[in-house]
């Protein structure tokens, strides 16, 4: 739609899917906007759309906004990104207050020649201007300002923009440099700092605004596709078709997930939070668990020592080296934990053999030295302990700290009368 069309819009009470108020116009305007700007689509149908043709769409409203209110086009777009792109709630409430719609929208300091919507008045200084960023002092000419009239040095202006283009979509809402300072920069400053690369990048993130803003588009999810659904007012899933030039991809347009028909979007909602929760819980149980060696049960400890005992199959191993409990003890093989460090199944556990002479202790072979020093040890403990010959016979048992064996009592006491041994 070019500017020197004579076209003549007329506000109207009549609405399109997504409740946006349309302007009534005259045949040869409605025939030039149906070049860029589809027809309603019908109850239930949805129409496969480039983001070109949506370009040519956002831009149609812009102009039809930019009209209706008398102002330039970059206002007009603030003003339809400030409303969510609604121009049936922008003009209800511009013309109810329209101070402080401006001001909400960053456009209170905007001014425009009267009678002119091309572009808004950027102030020009003359001389020398001080950055507000790096404080250097550069000539008029090598500097820019918003219509708030804050000055900055190119560099820093161009390298302002350049990084609110590189942290996204948030950059069609950036506000002057200065501090404290809302004033929304003209998209005619962009164009004059910023290179072509990074202005197509705004152009692109503008189209994303208007995209996720209109409740009636949605862009395809599928990898590497940029086709948009424009769809009626009571179609929920649809499918990105490759007859069209899309991806085959079947999505909901409301939710953009997945087609679900017919669970509904709160369902599905509900659905994927479940399955999050879950994924979340066996995250826990992964990094908090483990297997038992023998029937791979989940156990978890959360207190007392490191011999684990499983509910299951009853075997019991170290926690910390997973390896038999008892296999450790009685092999003396030190896994190393015991308690809050040191296994306890390298605690040599010694098995007593039942027998009637003197207490014995199964041990592993040692040097002739320390098998001397051990049979002196014992022979002098077990004559420590032996009854003397007036106690009394009667339950007379010694266990020893260190060998845990019990001396049996004998079945009649000695008689004092007994006949000395022959030679």
């Amino acid at each position: 739609m070019s500017d020197s069309e004579d076209e003549q819009y007329i506000y109207s009470d009549e609405e399109d899917g997504d409740g946006d108020a349309f302007m009534a116009e005259s045949p040869s305007a409605k025939k030039a906007r149906d070049e860029t700007h589809p027809a309603r689509v019908e109850d239930g149908a949805y129409v496969l759309m480039g983001a070109d043709d949506v370009a040519k769409m956002m831009l149609a409203k812009v102009k039809q906004i930019s009209e209706l209110l008398d102002v330039p086009r970059d206002c007009a777009e603030v003003l339809l990104r400030e409303k969510g792109w609604s121009p049936e709630r922008l003009t209800e409430q511009y013309w109810a207050d329209g101070e402080k719609l401006r001001k909400a929208a960053g456009l209170e300091t905007w001014t425009w020649p009267d009678g002119e919507r091309s572009s808004v008045t950027l102030p020009q200084a003359s001389g020398t201007v001080t950055c507000r960023i790096c404080f250097d002092e550069v000539p008029a000419d090598k500097a820019r300002a918003a219509p708030c009239g804050h000055s900055f040095c190119d560099e820093c202006y161009a390298g302002y923009l350049d990084n609110a283009v590189q942290e996204g979509a948030g950059c069609v809402l950036a506000p002057c440099p200065e501090q404290e300072c809302a004033t929304s920069v003209p998209l005619k400053l962009w164009e004059q700092l910023l290179d072509q690369e990074r202005f197509e990048r705004l152009r692109r993130f503008r189209l994303e605004n208007f995209v996720t803003s209109s409740k009636d588009l949605r862009w395809c999810p599928g990898a590497g596709c940029d086709k948009i659904v424009r769809s009626g007012a009571a179609c929920t899933s649809v499918k990105c078709t490759v007859a069209n030039g899309g991806c085959g991809a079947a999505f909901c347009v409301r939710c953009g997930e997945e087609a679900h028909q017919p669970a509904g979007c709160p369902a599905l909602a509900e659905w994927a939070e479940k399955c999050q929760n879950e994924s979340e819980t066996a995250n826990w149980i992964l990094a908090n668990t483990k297997r038992c060696p023998k029937c791979q049960t989940r156990i978890e400890k959360n207190q007392g020592c490191n011999h684990m005992s499983c509910s299951q199959c009853k075997y019991e191993f170290c926690w910390m080296c997973m390896g038999d409990w008892f296999r450790a003890a009685s092999l003396f093989v030190a896994c190393g934990h015991r308690g809050d460090g040191v296994c306890e199944s390298t605690v040599r556990r010694r098995r007593v053999i039942p027998h009637t002479g003197p207490s014995t202790v199964r041990r592993p072979a040692a040097s002739t030295s320390a098998t001397a020093s051990t049979r002196a040890r014992t022979t002098r403990t077990t004559r420590a302990t032996r009854p003397r010959p007036s106690a009394s016979w009667i339950g007379t048992s010694t266990t020893t700290s260190a060998t845990t064996a019990t001396t049996r009592p004998r079945s009649s006491p000695r008689s004092s009368s007994r006949p000395p041994r022959s030679a």
